[in-house]
């Protein structure tokens, strides 16, 4: 999952919002690994993610499944399809 953080240090409101969502879900325990988009760092992982995977908005998922790669940019996509909700 990457999430936004911003200048302030906060996360981004989607991404509470996300978070929560998937808590409530039961499946926070599913995201292996969160990756942030600081604000005040153009260079952070979670930048040089959206980049590559061309996502203009956080949160997003990268989803590995048999070897290929999935990108959501919707958690209730993501949570229909990856786990038949």
């Amino acid at each position: 999952m990457v999430k936004k953080r911003l200048l302030n240090g906060e996360e981004c409101p989607k991404c509470k919002e996300v978070s929560k969502l998937l808590e409530e879900r039961g499946h926070a325990g599913d995201i292996t690994r969160t990756v942030w988009a600081d604000m005040s760092d153009p260079q952070s992982e979670g930048f040089a993610l959206a980049k590559k995977y061309r996502v203009k908005r956080a949160p997003f998922f990268i989803v590995r499944r048999e070897g290929e790669e999935k990108i959501y940019t919707s958690v209730l996509q993501m949570l229909n399809e990856v786990f038949g909700e």
